[in-house]
């Protein structure tokens, strides 16, 4: 809970007082490049369309288990700038999957306010948690 403090994941000279954030971020960092390298640098379209269909799959099953975290890093590397300016590749992609790909958008978007509505409800619950526990330590040795 220490970690979210100050966002001390986000400053390069605090990384140390938050390596399960860092942890986090470093790992979806890691599936993002993955999937957006492995799309783009298979040469042939129909290969191409092959793994960019195949990570859809992986994002609607990482849904169906609530893996939310690997979720957004699988829909980032498919919304990646590189992999988003395949057109010709994004043509090929069968009718029932595009819709698919194209609703991607509207997950990110209701996610990113998940997430964000629950760290900042979770930072001030523990900030309201760590004041209480400062007053009755100051007041158990005062």
């Amino acid at each position: 809970a220490a970690e979210f403090f100050g966002q001390a994941w986000a400053k390069p000279k605090t990384y140390h007082r938050a390596p399960h954030i860092r942890a986090m971020i470093d790992r979806f960092n890691m599936i993002t490049r993955w999937i957006s390298t492995l799309v783009v640098t298979e040469e042939k379209i129909r290969n191409r369309v092959k793994r960019f269909v195949k990570f859809i799959k992986v994002a609607e099953a990482l849904r169906h288990m609530h893996n939310y975290h690997t979720l957004m890093a699988v829909l980032s590397g498919l919304n990646d700038g590189p992999v988003y300016r395949l057109k010709f590749t994004k043509e090929e992609i069968p009718p029932k999957y595009q819709q698919v790909s194209s609703t991607t958008t509207a997950v990110n978007d209701a996610i990113y306010i998940y997430i964000y509505i629950y760290i900042y409800n979770y930072s001030i619950e523990q900030k309201e948690n760590y004041r209480y526990f400062l007053t009755r330590v100051n007041n158990f040795y005062v």
